[in-house]
Protein backbone atom coordinates (compact mmCIF):
# COMPACT_ATOMS: atom_id res chain seq x y z
CA UNK A 1 0.00 0.00 0.00
CA UNK A 2 1.46 3.51 -0.69
CA UNK A 3 3.61 2.37 -3.20
CA UNK A 4 1.83 3.45 -6.55
CA UNK A 5 4.07 3.73 -9.75
CA UNK A 6 3.18 3.78 -14.10
CA UNK A 7 5.41 1.20 -15.24
CA UNK A 8 6.66 3.25 -18.16
CA UNK A 9 7.16 -0.09 -20.73
CA UNK A 10 2.99 -1.02 -20.43
CA UNK A 11 2.52 1.93 -22.08
CA UNK A 12 2.83 3.90 -25.71
CA UNK A 13 6.18 6.18 -25.65
CA UNK A 14 4.39 8.58 -26.78
CA UNK A 15 3.26 9.54 -23.12
CA UNK A 16 6.56 8.54 -21.44
CA UNK A 17 7.30 12.18 -20.70
CA UNK A 18 3.96 12.59 -19.05
CA UNK A 19 4.65 9.30 -17.27
CA UNK A 20 7.57 10.30 -15.63
CA UNK A 21 6.08 13.44 -14.28
CA UNK A 22 3.30 11.49 -12.57
CA UNK A 23 5.45 9.19 -11.23
CA UNK A 24 7.32 12.08 -9.21
CA UNK A 25 4.09 13.67 -8.37
CA UNK A 26 2.78 9.82 -7.08
CA UNK A 27 5.98 9.88 -5.47
CA UNK A 28 4.75 12.69 -2.92
CA UNK A 29 1.17 11.01 -2.73
CA UNK A 30 2.60 8.09 -1.37
CA UNK A 31 4.88 9.97 1.07
CA UNK A 32 2.21 11.97 2.49
CA UNK A 33 -0.61 9.62 2.70
CA UNK A 34 1.96 7.04 3.91
CA UNK A 35 2.59 9.15 6.89
CA UNK A 36 -0.96 10.48 7.57
CA UNK A 37 -1.69 6.39 8.38
CA UNK A 38 1.33 6.13 10.31
CA UNK A 39 0.46 8.70 12.60
CA UNK A 40 -2.99 7.32 12.81
CA UNK A 41 -1.32 3.87 13.77
CA UNK A 42 0.29 5.47 16.64
CA UNK A 43 -2.10 7.53 18.04
CA UNK A 44 -4.14 4.46 17.81
CA UNK A 45 -1.68 1.75 19.34
CA UNK A 46 -1.12 4.73 22.16
CA UNK A 47 -4.99 5.14 22.92
CA UNK A 48 -6.18 3.03 26.17
CA UNK A 49 -9.58 3.61 25.23
CA UNK A 50 -10.22 0.65 22.87
CA UNK A 51 -14.05 2.22 22.19
CA UNK A 52 -12.21 4.56 19.90
CA UNK A 53 -10.59 2.02 17.77
CA UNK A 54 -13.31 2.04 15.34
CA UNK A 55 -12.78 5.82 15.37
CA UNK A 56 -9.27 5.25 14.03
CA UNK A 57 -10.27 2.11 11.43
CA UNK A 58 -12.29 4.73 9.51
CA UNK A 59 -9.66 7.41 9.76
CA UNK A 60 -7.00 4.85 8.11
CA UNK A 61 -9.36 4.11 5.51
CA UNK A 62 -10.64 7.38 4.50
CA UNK A 63 -6.59 8.31 4.07
CA UNK A 64 -6.77 5.00 1.84
CA UNK A 65 -9.92 5.75 -0.16
CA UNK A 66 -8.71 9.52 -0.34
CA UNK A 67 -5.04 8.40 -1.75
CA UNK A 68 -6.89 5.58 -4.05
CA UNK A 69 -8.59 8.44 -5.60
CA UNK A 70 -5.69 11.07 -6.26
CA UNK A 71 -3.81 7.67 -8.00
CA UNK A 72 -6.90 6.85 -9.92
CA UNK A 73 -6.95 10.71 -11.64
CA UNK A 74 -3.15 9.58 -12.98
CA UNK A 75 -3.12 6.13 -13.42
CA UNK A 76 -6.30 6.02 -15.40
CA UNK A 77 -5.43 8.98 -17.25
CA UNK A 78 -2.39 7.20 -18.77
CA UNK A 79 -4.93 3.95 -19.39
CA UNK A 80 -7.03 6.04 -21.42
CA UNK A 81 -4.54 7.81 -23.61
CA UNK A 82 -2.57 4.82 -24.34
CA UNK A 83 -5.80 2.93 -25.52
CA UNK A 84 -6.61 5.83 -27.46
CA UNK A 85 -2.98 6.23 -29.01
CA UNK A 86 -2.99 2.44 -29.95
CA UNK A 87 -6.69 2.80 -31.80
CA UNK A 88 -7.41 6.00 -33.13
CA UNK A 89 -11.41 4.73 -34.00
CA UNK A 90 -12.10 4.71 -30.28
CA UNK A 91 -12.66 8.58 -30.25
CA UNK A 92 -16.08 6.82 -30.80
CA UNK A 93 -16.25 4.38 -28.17
CA UNK A 94 -20.17 3.96 -28.55
CA UNK A 95 -21.13 0.55 -30.47
CA UNK A 96 -18.03 -1.10 -30.33
CA UNK A 97 -19.17 -3.86 -27.84
CA UNK A 98 -18.12 -7.22 -29.06
CA UNK A 99 -18.58 -10.86 -28.03
CA UNK A 100 -15.12 -11.07 -26.26
CA UNK A 101 -14.85 -11.37 -22.52
CA UNK A 102 -15.02 -9.00 -19.86
CA UNK A 103 -12.25 -7.61 -18.37
CA UNK A 104 -12.19 -6.06 -15.11
CA UNK A 105 -9.10 -3.55 -14.24
CA UNK A 106 -8.11 -2.07 -10.57
CA UNK A 107 -11.73 -2.29 -9.42
CA UNK A 108 -11.68 -0.46 -6.10
CA UNK A 109 -15.17 0.34 -4.24
CA UNK A 110 -16.14 2.37 -0.89
CA UNK A 111 -19.60 2.85 0.30
CA UNK A 112 -20.04 5.15 3.12
CA UNK A 113 -22.24 4.89 6.11
CA UNK A 114 -22.05 8.38 7.07
CA UNK A 115 -19.22 11.02 5.97
CA UNK A 116 -16.21 10.11 6.95
CA UNK A 117 -16.89 6.93 7.33
CA UNK A 118 -15.92 4.05 4.42
CA UNK A 119 -16.44 0.90 3.91
CA UNK A 120 -13.70 -0.86 1.76
CA UNK A 121 -16.21 -3.05 -0.29
CA UNK A 122 -13.93 -4.29 -3.32
CA UNK A 123 -9.95 -4.18 -3.19
CA UNK A 124 -8.44 -3.86 -6.41
CA UNK A 125 -10.51 -6.79 -8.45
CA UNK A 126 -8.47 -7.98 -11.67
CA UNK A 127 -9.92 -10.51 -13.45
CA UNK A 128 -11.97 -11.81 -16.60
CA UNK A 129 -15.75 -13.06 -17.27
CA UNK A 130 -15.60 -15.45 -20.13
CA UNK A 131 -17.81 -15.24 -23.31
CA UNK A 132 -20.19 -17.76 -23.74
CA UNK A 133 -19.40 -19.54 -20.21
CA UNK A 134 -20.99 -19.25 -16.88
CA UNK A 135 -19.36 -17.76 -14.38
CA UNK A 136 -20.59 -18.32 -10.81
CA UNK A 137 -19.60 -15.66 -7.88
CA UNK A 138 -19.44 -17.52 -4.79
CA UNK A 139 -19.03 -15.90 -1.09
CA UNK A 140 -20.03 -15.15 2.26
CA UNK A 141 -22.75 -12.94 3.06
CA UNK A 142 -20.86 -9.07 2.42
CA UNK A 143 -17.75 -10.26 0.70
CA UNK A 144 -19.10 -8.34 -2.60
CA UNK A 145 -20.68 -10.49 -4.40
CA UNK A 146 -23.95 -8.24 -5.10
CA UNK A 147 -21.69 -4.95 -5.50
CA UNK A 148 -19.55 -6.63 -8.15
CA UNK A 149 -22.25 -7.77 -10.33
CA UNK A 150 -23.86 -4.17 -9.99
CA UNK A 151 -20.92 -2.69 -11.23
CA UNK A 152 -20.96 -5.39 -14.35
CA UNK A 153 -24.10 -4.15 -15.14
CA UNK A 154 -23.88 -0.35 -14.66
CA UNK A 155 -26.10 -0.21 -11.75
CA UNK A 156 -22.80 1.48 -9.88
CA UNK A 157 -19.60 3.15 -10.13
CA UNK A 158 -16.61 2.25 -8.66
CA UNK A 159 -14.31 4.41 -7.67
CA UNK A 160 -11.10 3.15 -9.13
CA UNK A 161 -10.33 1.71 -12.29
CA UNK A 162 -12.49 0.32 -15.85
CA UNK A 163 -14.41 -2.52 -17.66
CA UNK A 164 -13.06 -3.15 -20.80
CA UNK A 165 -14.68 -5.62 -23.54
CA UNK A 166 -13.36 -5.97 -26.92
CA UNK A 167 -13.14 -2.18 -28.02
CA UNK A 168 -16.04 -0.64 -25.37
CA UNK A 169 -14.02 0.70 -22.47
CA UNK A 170 -15.98 2.41 -19.29
CA UNK A 171 -13.61 4.13 -17.12
CA UNK A 172 -14.78 4.67 -12.69
CA UNK A 173 -13.32 8.59 -12.79
CA UNK A 174 -14.93 9.31 -16.13
CA UNK A 175 -18.35 11.17 -17.14
CA UNK A 176 -19.52 7.43 -18.82
CA UNK A 177 -21.63 8.87 -22.08
CA UNK A 178 -21.55 4.84 -22.91
CA UNK A 179 -23.31 3.58 -19.38
CA UNK A 180 -26.59 3.08 -21.25
CA UNK A 181 -24.65 0.56 -23.73
CA UNK A 182 -23.23 -1.33 -20.98
CA UNK A 183 -26.71 -1.48 -19.51
CA UNK A 184 -28.23 -2.76 -22.55
CA UNK A 185 -25.64 -5.59 -22.85
CA UNK A 186 -26.44 -7.29 -19.27
CA UNK A 187 -29.54 -8.38 -17.41
CA UNK A 188 -30.02 -8.89 -14.17
CA UNK A 189 -32.52 -11.14 -12.32
CA UNK A 190 -33.10 -10.69 -8.22
CA UNK A 191 -33.19 -13.10 -6.25
CA UNK A 192 -37.05 -12.17 -5.17
CA UNK A 193 -38.76 -11.63 -8.48
CA UNK A 194 -41.10 -9.36 -6.85
CA UNK A 195 -38.44 -6.45 -6.12
CA UNK A 196 -38.37 -6.21 -10.31
CA UNK A 197 -42.12 -6.94 -11.34
CA UNK A 198 -44.36 -3.72 -11.72
CA UNK A 199 -46.51 -3.86 -14.29
CA UNK A 200 -50.81 -4.64 -14.63
CA UNK A 201 -50.26 -7.96 -16.65
CA UNK A 202 -47.66 -10.45 -17.55
CA UNK A 203 -47.74 -9.26 -21.23
CA UNK A 204 -47.14 -5.59 -20.15
CA UNK A 205 -44.26 -7.41 -17.90
CA UNK A 206 -42.35 -8.54 -20.54
CA UNK A 207 -42.66 -5.61 -23.25
CA UNK A 208 -41.74 -2.60 -20.88
CA UNK A 209 -37.46 -3.49 -21.56
CA UNK A 210 -38.14 -4.34 -25.20
CA UNK A 211 -40.60 -1.07 -25.97
CA UNK A 212 -38.30 0.83 -23.71
CA UNK A 213 -35.07 -0.29 -25.70
CA UNK A 214 -37.21 0.32 -28.94
CA UNK A 215 -36.76 -3.32 -29.86
CA UNK A 216 -40.41 -3.59 -30.83
CA UNK A 217 -43.79 -1.98 -31.01
CA UNK A 218 -45.63 -1.65 -28.02
CA UNK A 219 -48.33 -4.70 -27.40
CA UNK A 220 -46.39 -6.97 -29.63
CA UNK A 221 -48.17 -9.93 -28.00
CA UNK A 222 -46.44 -12.23 -30.53
CA UNK A 223 -43.16 -11.26 -28.91
CA UNK A 224 -44.20 -11.69 -25.71
CA UNK A 225 -46.01 -15.10 -26.12
CA UNK A 226 -42.07 -16.06 -27.40
CA UNK A 227 -40.51 -15.70 -23.65
CA UNK A 228 -43.26 -16.84 -21.90
CA UNK A 229 -42.93 -20.09 -24.20
CA UNK A 230 -38.95 -19.90 -23.76
CA UNK A 231 -39.98 -20.09 -19.61
CA UNK A 232 -41.95 -22.61 -19.95
CA UNK A 233 -45.15 -20.64 -18.99
CA UNK A 234 -48.80 -21.24 -19.92
CA UNK A 235 -49.75 -18.69 -23.08
CA UNK A 236 -53.07 -17.85 -21.00
CA UNK A 237 -51.07 -16.18 -18.52
CA UNK A 238 -50.48 -12.95 -20.33
CA UNK A 239 -53.18 -11.11 -18.98
CA UNK A 240 -53.07 -12.32 -16.12
CA UNK A 241 -51.05 -10.19 -12.98
CA UNK A 242 -47.90 -10.68 -12.29
CA UNK A 243 -48.47 -10.77 -8.80
CA UNK A 244 -51.29 -13.45 -9.26
CA UNK A 245 -48.30 -16.20 -9.84
CA UNK A 246 -46.49 -18.92 -7.35
CA UNK A 247 -43.27 -17.51 -6.33
CA UNK A 248 -41.65 -20.14 -9.28
CA UNK A 249 -43.66 -18.82 -11.49
CA UNK A 250 -42.86 -15.10 -10.56
CA UNK A 251 -39.19 -16.34 -11.45
CA UNK A 252 -39.59 -17.31 -14.43
CA UNK A 253 -41.50 -14.28 -14.77
CA UNK A 254 -38.94 -12.63 -14.24
CA UNK A 255 -36.12 -13.92 -16.45
CA UNK A 256 -38.37 -14.03 -19.31
CA UNK A 257 -38.74 -10.10 -19.15
CA UNK A 258 -34.85 -9.63 -18.65
CA UNK A 259 -34.30 -12.12 -21.68
CA UNK A 260 -36.78 -10.20 -23.75
CA UNK A 261 -34.17 -7.62 -23.85
CA UNK A 262 -31.76 -9.54 -25.84
CA UNK A 263 -29.19 -9.43 -23.18
CA UNK A 264 -25.67 -10.27 -24.07
CA UNK A 265 -25.07 -11.12 -20.50
CA UNK A 266 -27.66 -12.82 -18.02
CA UNK A 267 -27.28 -12.67 -14.15
CA UNK A 268 -28.70 -14.71 -11.64
CA UNK A 269 -29.19 -13.98 -8.17
CA UNK A 270 -29.83 -17.09 -6.53
CA UNK A 271 -31.78 -18.01 -9.06
CA UNK A 272 -32.75 -21.84 -8.01
CA UNK A 273 -34.46 -20.26 -4.59
CA UNK A 274 -38.08 -21.46 -4.64
CA UNK A 275 -38.02 -23.30 -7.83
CA UNK A 276 -39.36 -26.80 -6.60
CA UNK A 277 -36.99 -30.19 -8.19
CA UNK A 278 -38.76 -29.51 -12.11
CA UNK A 279 -38.10 -25.88 -11.47
CA UNK A 280 -34.82 -26.22 -11.08
CA UNK A 281 -34.11 -28.60 -13.52
CA UNK A 282 -35.49 -26.75 -16.03
CA UNK A 283 -33.11 -23.88 -14.83
CA UNK A 284 -30.31 -26.00 -15.31
CA UNK A 285 -31.50 -26.70 -19.17
CA UNK A 286 -32.28 -23.47 -19.93
CA UNK A 287 -28.55 -22.09 -18.62
CA UNK A 288 -27.51 -24.56 -20.97
CA UNK A 289 -29.27 -23.49 -23.79
CA UNK A 290 -28.43 -19.10 -23.17
CA UNK A 291 -24.43 -20.56 -23.16
CA UNK A 292 -24.13 -23.31 -25.78
CA UNK A 293 -26.88 -22.19 -28.34
CA UNK A 294 -27.80 -18.86 -27.88
CA UNK A 295 -24.29 -17.94 -27.48
CA UNK A 296 -24.74 -15.47 -24.02
CA UNK A 297 -22.51 -15.37 -21.03
CA UNK A 298 -23.82 -16.26 -17.86
CA UNK A 299 -23.12 -15.01 -14.06
CA UNK A 300 -24.71 -16.71 -11.32
CA UNK A 301 -24.56 -15.83 -7.72
CA UNK A 302 -25.02 -18.80 -5.68
CA UNK A 303 -24.55 -20.16 -2.16
CA UNK A 304 -25.91 -23.58 -3.63
CA UNK A 305 -22.74 -25.45 -4.18
CA UNK A 306 -24.43 -28.50 -5.60
CA UNK A 307 -26.30 -26.56 -7.54
CA UNK A 308 -23.32 -24.70 -8.42
CA UNK A 309 -20.56 -27.52 -9.26
CA UNK A 310 -23.77 -28.51 -11.76
CA UNK A 311 -23.85 -25.50 -14.12
CA UNK A 312 -20.40 -23.34 -13.37
CA UNK A 313 -17.82 -23.59 -15.98
CA UNK A 314 -15.47 -21.24 -13.80
CA UNK A 315 -16.02 -20.25 -10.05
CA UNK A 316 -14.99 -16.87 -8.52
CA UNK A 317 -14.59 -16.87 -4.92
CA UNK A 318 -14.71 -13.43 -2.93
CA UNK A 319 -13.27 -13.10 0.80
CA UNK A 320 -13.39 -9.74 2.23
CA UNK A 321 -13.89 -8.28 -1.10
CA UNK A 322 -11.08 -9.70 -2.57
CA UNK A 323 -10.95 -12.68 -5.19
CA UNK A 324 -9.43 -15.43 -3.27
CA UNK A 325 -10.08 -18.30 -6.11
CA UNK A 326 -10.44 -18.42 -9.45
CA UNK A 327 -10.78 -21.44 -11.67
CA UNK A 328 -13.23 -24.64 -12.48
CA UNK A 329 -15.19 -26.31 -9.42
CA UNK A 330 -13.48 -29.14 -8.76
CA UNK A 331 -9.93 -27.81 -8.39
CA UNK A 332 -11.79 -25.31 -5.34
CA UNK A 333 -14.13 -28.36 -3.89
CA UNK A 334 -10.86 -30.94 -3.86
CA UNK A 335 -8.30 -28.56 -2.79
CA UNK A 336 -8.77 -29.39 1.21
CA UNK A 337 -6.64 -26.66 2.45
CA UNK A 338 -8.63 -23.61 1.03
CA UNK A 339 -11.73 -25.42 1.23
CA UNK A 340 -11.49 -25.77 5.17
CA UNK A 341 -10.12 -22.09 5.18
CA UNK A 342 -12.42 -20.93 3.36
CA UNK A 343 -15.23 -22.50 5.48
CA UNK A 344 -16.66 -24.01 2.31
CA UNK A 345 -18.50 -26.76 2.51
CA UNK A 346 -18.06 -29.52 -0.32
CA UNK A 347 -20.67 -30.57 -2.42
CA UNK A 348 -22.73 -33.92 -1.83
CA UNK A 349 -21.34 -35.62 -5.49
CA UNK A 350 -17.74 -35.26 -4.27
CA UNK A 351 -18.24 -36.30 -0.59
CA UNK A 352 -19.55 -39.69 -2.00
CA UNK A 353 -16.60 -39.82 -4.49
CA UNK A 354 -14.34 -39.39 -1.56
CA UNK A 355 -15.63 -41.72 0.19
CA UNK A 356 -16.09 -44.64 -1.86
CA UNK A 357 -12.10 -43.69 -3.03
CA UNK A 358 -11.71 -45.01 0.68
CA UNK A 359 -13.70 -47.85 -0.19
CA UNK A 360 -11.18 -48.51 -2.48
CA UNK A 361 -13.61 -48.16 -5.80
CA UNK A 362 -11.74 -46.95 -8.67
CA UNK A 363 -14.11 -44.65 -11.07
CA UNK A 364 -13.51 -44.11 -15.25
CA UNK A 365 -14.79 -40.26 -14.30
CA UNK A 366 -13.44 -37.91 -11.88
CA UNK A 367 -15.47 -34.98 -12.60
CA UNK A 368 -18.92 -36.13 -11.93
CA UNK A 369 -21.18 -33.05 -11.74
CA UNK A 370 -24.99 -34.75 -10.13
CA UNK A 371 -25.49 -37.83 -8.73
CA UNK A 372 -27.37 -39.42 -11.70
CA UNK A 373 -23.64 -38.48 -13.22
CA UNK A 374 -21.94 -40.23 -10.57
CA UNK A 375 -24.55 -43.49 -10.74
CA UNK A 376 -23.51 -43.44 -14.10
CA UNK A 377 -19.81 -43.91 -13.35
CA UNK A 378 -20.21 -46.46 -10.82
CA UNK A 379 -22.48 -48.43 -13.12
CA UNK A 380 -19.72 -48.83 -15.40
CA UNK A 381 -17.14 -49.12 -13.46
CA UNK A 382 -18.65 -52.26 -11.93
CA UNK A 383 -18.99 -53.29 -15.26
CA UNK A 384 -15.26 -53.82 -16.04
CA UNK A 385 -15.15 -55.54 -13.04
Amino acid sequence: MFNAKINIEKYSQELTSVIEKFNKYLQKINSKHYKIHQKIKKVAQSEHDHHHLDVFQSQMLLNKYKYLKKCEKLISFVERNNILLANNQMMNLNSLWEHESLHLHRINFFYFDEPKKPNHVLKNIETVIKHEKTTVIMGKTGSGKSTLTQIMNGLIKPQTGYLENGNFFLFANKDNYYLSELKSKFGLVFQFPDYQLFSNNIAEEILAGPVNLKLVQKNNYAYALQYLKMVHLPEDLLNRSPFQLSAGQKRRLALASILANQVETLILDEPNVGLDPEGVTWLKQMIEQLKTMEKRRVIIVSHDIDFVLEVADEIKYLDNGRIVYEGNPFDLFNNKELVSKLGIEIPSVIKMQNALAEKGMKLDNLHNRSIKELAMSISRSIGQK
